[in-house]
């Protein structure tokens, strides 16, 4: 069971860089578009995700489709290990089949200090943060087994028309969870060119 609403748009902070889950592309979202961490970019669809429950197969669970592109939803790549690149965090069109939907069907869980954990429902592995840097900026995500650190903690930023601002961490990450200050940053008008302004719900 996911703890974020139904049909509602969120941005994921990861506890271990302060950077959102994000589509690592500068064109079209494809197949296969690998999955990363990058910086805050508040007009880029890339980092906005819906939140979706979903039934087929006689599975269920929740499905995180792209905002860039609807048709897309976070995914996790099966292929052979001699690749290196089993088990990374891509996007992949909505599944046809109940062994390809079981590499889709997520559940948001609630962790410590308003954070969550997102979790393959039918395998006991998690949304990860690793610490291979991208060229671009960020890092590679992946899907591993549990860890019990902060590299697979994210914060669930509902992203609404009503409010402005995002919650800014210090910038001094504990390497154990420990108490995380935050404070209220405006966004500046600018940067809002997507039409979807960040509110902060803790669950």
């Amino acid at each position: 069971m996911s703890i974020t609403k139904n049909n509602t748009y969120y941005r994921f902070q990861a506890y271990s860089s302060g950077e959102y889950l994000n589509i690592y592309t500068d064109g079209a979202v494809k197949n296969n578009t690998t999955v990363t961490t990058f910086k805050l970019n508040s007009s880029d669809n890339c980092q906005i995700w819906k939140s979706v429950e979903h039934s087929a197969y006689g599975l269920s669970g929740t499905i995180l489709k792209s905002r860039a592109n609807e048709g897309f939803v976070l995914d996790r790549l099966r292929i052979n290990d001699s690749t290196g690149k089993k088990n990374d965090a891509d996007v992949y069109t909505l599944a046809t089949t109940a062994t390809d939907l079981k590499d889709q069907l997520v559940a948001i869980e609630s962790a410590t200090q308003g954070y969550c954990k997102i979790k393959l429902v039918h395998e006991n592995l998690y949304l990860t943060v690793t610490d291979e840097a991208k060229k671009a900026g960020g890092y590679n995500v992946r899907w591993l087994a549990p860890t019990g650190g902060v590299n697979q903690l994210w914060l669930a930023q509902e992203c609404t028309s009503k409010y402005t601002g995002i919650l800014e961490r210090s910038k001094t990450l504990p390497s154990t969870i420990g108490n995380s200050p935050y404070i209220i940053n405006n966004i500046p008008d600018n940067q809002q060119s997507s039409g979807f302004d960040t509110n902060v719900e803790f669950h």
